[in-house]
């Protein structure tokens, strides 16, 4: 049977795969940021340098050492950290060391990428009667039909003449036995063809239990019954405790059930984890926590070495009874990226400021330890942030590092020109923001850290930041839009 997400008729009423993955991008697997961020570095081998500044200085001009410092890394809750590294498949990789540096846009408040994934919610209710299934008659529970309520059928076939054939052999009563899916006849040149219904309105019907009947043809080709309750006081919240799992790491994934903020409990919930060729590969177990809250493991027993990597999507089905006895069924969808770490930062160092010979800085660096297992294409990257006259933190400048690297411990240096600080008026005091290592060789952010302690550093004026020498097409189209400064 087909996948019920890619139904011809369940349309914006069930959470499709690329709208996951969407909103996986865009909170928290930096898959698109890392692979564009890659792609810029690739292309701009003119950007590549080693600098080997005249003058080197601590963030507050002190004598301080240029390695990272061997204090431990310590992340905050809803950093993506690896508890151990692992032995990755090969990739094919080019040692190439580029660095880039570019000014961000002034005036959007930094975002923590770092913060724990948001609840989704849903009040629909999903149910397959799957191809060749043996009973022809389903029972659907229906427990808020007024307003824009809606059944939807959806045979997973993809040729139109057979999906109205399905639909034609496919009869839905509400509670009160009436038969609700069939449109009154209209007259066409060859007489009288009544089409059948694909998507049913619910509000002139009562709640309670529904019955679908399925002739051999809807059988054949199996079914979703897809509700679409937007009125329901029946809820079910969904979120993984981080997008992105990393074989090793012990995450869950959390469902919260209640009616009108009261939570359910003794709901008979089933999960299904589906990998990202959205294909069922194993049941999930949710264990009933209490107060309407229900969780599932993701570990070591969920994953392995040999599984792939990628998007992963769960499925959670929830049936009961509420308190008050109402028959229930809720069905959601949530994911998270997994993949092997065989990468991590082991120590940062200080921040330091480069001058040229006449005193003008013209960087902020930090250096950066990492360890690796595997052979792999790695971009580390950072932001150098601020504090706005608003009181929030701001981007400033954000640095990338990339490169090939053995297995082993390296040191990998990040600069930020100081001549895009300047682009942005922002003088400091700069702190490091959102310190992430990438794998390029399988899309996998192994590790990120949203805060790195740093004494700050103020510069006296802007003008002791020296300016760039030559200002890029795109930072003069920022210029010209007034989101940066030519000076």
């Amino acid at each position: 049977m087909k996948n019920h997400s890619n139904s011809v008729h369940l349309g914006d009423h069930a959470m499709k795969h690329d709208q996951v993955m969407n909103r996986l991008g865009a909170v928290g697997l930096a898959l698109i940021s890392g692979a564009i961020a890659l792609g810029a570095i690739g292309c701009m081998a003119g950007e590549e340098s080693k600098p080997a500044p005249p003058t080197v200085g601590s963030a507050n001009d002190g004598a301080k050492a240029n390695t990272p410092s061997s204090a431990s890394i310590v992340a905050k809750a809803g950093d993506i950290s690896p508890s151990t590294l692992h032995a990755g498949p090969t990739v094919v990789a080019v040692k190439t060391l580029v660095t880039v540096s570019m000014p961000l846009p002034i005036g959007t408040p930094l975002v923590d990428p770092g913060e724990i994934p948001a609840l989704v919610a849903s009040t629909d209710a999903l149910k397959i009667a799957q191809k060749g299934i043996a009973n022809p008659t389903q029972m659907l529970p229906i427990d808020a039909p007024e307003g824009e309520a809606m059944l939807f059928l959806g045979p997973q076939l993809e040729d139109p003449g057979q999906i109205e054939a399905a639909l034609s052999g496919i009869k839905v009563f509400d509670p009160s036995g009436k038969l609700i899916n069939v449109r009154a006849p209209k007259m066409t040149f060859g007489g009288d063809h009544p089409k059948p219904m694909s998507a049913i309105p619910l509000a002139q019907h009562g709640a309670g239990m529904y019955t679908i009947k399925l002739d051999p043809v809807a059988i054949k080709a199996g079914v979703a019954l897809d509700v679409h309750m937007p009125s329901s006081t029946i809820v079910m919240q969904m979120k993984p405790s981080t997008y992105e799992h990393l074989l090793g790491n012990e995450d869950v994934v959390d469902m919260y059930l209640a009616d009108a903020g009261s939570g359910i409990t003794g709901a008979d919930v089933v999960g299904t984890l589906l990998d990202p060729e959205l294909k069922p590969v194993k049941p999930l177990s949710f264990k009933d926590l209490g107060q309407g809250h229900y969780q599932a493991k993701l570990d070591n027993s969920t994953f392995s070495a040999t599984d792939t990597i990628g998007a992963y999507l769960v499925d959670i089905k929830a049936t009961g009874k509420t308190a008050s006895g109402r028959d229930f069924l809720r069905s959601g969808r949530t994911g998270f990226h997994y993949g092997i770490p065989t990468a991590r930062i082991s120590s940062i160092g200080e921040m330091r400021t480069l001058k040229d010979a006449s005193g003008l800085i013209e960087a902020f660096e930090i250096d950066v330890k990492l360890d690796n297992s595997t052979l792999d294409r790695l971009e580390l990257s950072a932001t150098l942030a601020a504090k706005g006259a608003d009181g929030a933190e701001h981007p400033v400048v954000v640095a990338f590092a990339g490169d090939a690297f053995d297995p082993g411990s390296h040191v990998v240096t990040l600069r930020f020109d100081a001549g895009n600080a300047r682009a942005t008026h922002i003088t400091g005091p700069y702190e490091i923001r959102n310190l992430k290592i990438f794998s390029l060789g399988t899309n996998t952010l192994f590790q990120r850290i949203a805060t790195v302690a740093s004494s700050g550093f103020i510069v006296p004026s802007l003008a002791t930041l020296k300016p760039l020498a030559v200002i890029p097409p795109g930072l003069e189209q920022l210029i010209d839009d007034g989101k940066l400064f030519k000076e």
